[in-house]
């Protein structure tokens, strides 16, 4: 998905290459969630839309059971997928900023707390 975005990649129909790129982005990672949003964004303009919707129907960002830190440093467990938001679950808090665990069962629906992001998965 780079590609779309180094000149000379589209016309020449290659990927990012010191041949066939003008300029070569050296050390870039992408990681899986900017790959969904560029291809959310870009799909109308590169490839065939429908095709990518049936894709990203399948693709989950954070699978069910993936352990994960949120930007409020609470640890916690990808519980359920929102369909048509692959990179916004549902989370079971596991452990607080503090390192405790909740005194109740904390679940958040990142589709309605929209301040709450996945920072990091953890093996």
């Amino acid at each position: 998905v780079s590609n779309i975005f180094i000149e000379g990649c589209i016309e020449k129909a290659k990927s990012v290459s010191p041949k066939s790129a003008r300029f070569l982005a050296v050390g870039v990672l992408i990681g899986l969630p900017n790959v969904i949003d560029s291809l959310s964004i870009t799909k109308q303009f590169v490839f065939d839309e429908k095709i990518v919707d049936i894709l990203l129907e399948f693709v989950a960002v954070y699978p069910c059971g993936s352990k994960v830190v949120t930007n409020e440093g609470e640890t916690a467990i990808v519980i359920h997928q929102n369909k048509g938001f692959p990179e916004r679950p549902a989370i079971q808090v596991i452990t607080n900023k503090e390192g405790r665990e909740p005194e109740k069962l904390v679940i958040k629906d990142l589709l309605k707390y929209n301040s709450v992001f996945i920072e990091r998965v953890l093996n």
